[in-house]
């Protein structure tokens, strides 16, 4: 059952041996760290609570602490012990690698899970519909206002990861910093500027109504760069060195996951709005959760080239080094693709 995540930071109480709890118990618990179990990009481990029977063919009992969007408190959390997992923004791990936190990526949950939605009336103005290749679609974009993150962030990236296919660059775009989604919504509906990069989902009301167009998916229109790390999840190094039949366990329990939902998507699809999205619309809804299952990585394994990706981008954005953040070092040995 969730708990909320005060109770976990304050209540400064001693984190259970692992050890001894196998010895007292026939699965072993897990505190898996989530920071927003309602998003779907987040949502497999999710599964391993929500059908316990998967983690327990693993020896596993799974406790999900959802963090509720709080990236910083699910480092801090881990760092303390207070929870063994911190599922997370590939970026946000990195960070935290590059400031000394002594933590590991040890699976790699999902790719890249944006799209970018224009206005109706903007794709009837640029005369470049969304079923032109994607070099045209990407070239209509210049001189737009588009609503998405500010520079520095994850989705600020991945922007300029597609508009790099085309030689491109952000500052070609008309950039409008925001972070609320349902602003995002209202402003599509609402012509306030041209479009908006955000989550699959998150705008999918504009698509039911009809007043935003999906434009660029990164599933469908850059799968390779759509298998990047977005989303992975982190363990202390000293716990993996120490518990590598435990990490294994909980690699092979998330990956089944992945792979229940692909194979089930009707039951999946259900538990999961169910407990997370019982109010939003079907039709939004089934849209998410088939895009989702597009970029779940079913052996959760990174590769070196999505890694590089993140801190290549970094980099340049930052002008910080980052060599203790390198593939092999912040990458769990049997977590590497390579």
């Amino acid at each position: 059952m969730n708990r909320v995540v005060k109770s976990i930071l304050g209540a400064g109480g001693t984190v259970l041996s692992l050890a001894a709890a196998s010895t007292a118990n026939a699965q072993d618990t897990i505190r898996w760290g989530n920071i927003s179990a309602a998003a779907l990009s987040h949502m497999p481990s999710v599964i391993l609570e929500l059908d316990p029977d998967i983690a327990a063919r693993h020896g596993l009992e799974v406790e999900i602490v959802d963090f509720r969007g709080g990236n910083s408190n699910c480092i801090a959390a881990l760092l303390s012990r207070a929870v063994e997992i911190c599922q997370n923004g590939v970026s946000s791990g990195m960070h935290a690698i590059s400031e000394g936190a002594g933590i590991q990526a040890f699976a790699t949950i999902s790719g890249q899970y944006v799209e970018i939605v224009l206005t109706d009336d903007a794709v009837e103005r640029i005369g470049v519909g969304p079923d032109a290749p994607v070099q045209e679609r990407l070239a209509a974009l210049k001189g737009l206002e588009i609503a998405s993150g500010p520079a520095s962030t994850t989705i600020y990236y991945m922007l300029q990861g597609m508009l790099e296919q085309a030689g491109m660059d952000a500052s070609e775009l008309n950039m409008r910093v925001l972070v609320d989604p349902v602003a995002m919504v209202e402003g599509v509906r609402n012509n306030q500027f041209d479009g908006a990069m955000w989550a699959v989902g998150s705008l999918g009301p504009t698509l039911a109504d009809g007043s935003g167009v999906r434009y660029l998916l990164m599933s469908r229109d850059f799968p390779e760069i759509a298998q990047y790390a977005a989303v992975a999840a982190f363990a202390n190094a000293d716990w993996l060195e120490s518990n590598p039949d435990l990490a294994r366990r909980a690699r092979e329990a998330v990956s089944d996951a992945i792979k229940a939902a692909k194979a089930d998507p009707a039951r999946y699809s259900k538990l999961l709005k169910e407990k997370y999205q019982p109010d939003l619309e079907q039709v939004v809804w089934d849209d998410a959760f088939e895009q989702a299952l597009a970029i779940y990585i079913d052996d959760v394994n990174g590769s070196r080239e999505g890694w590089d990706f993140w801190l290549k981008r970094m980099a340049a954005d930052t002008g910080k080094d980052y060599s203790n953040v390198s593939y092999d070092k912040a990458v769990w040995k049997e977590a590497q693709s390579d």
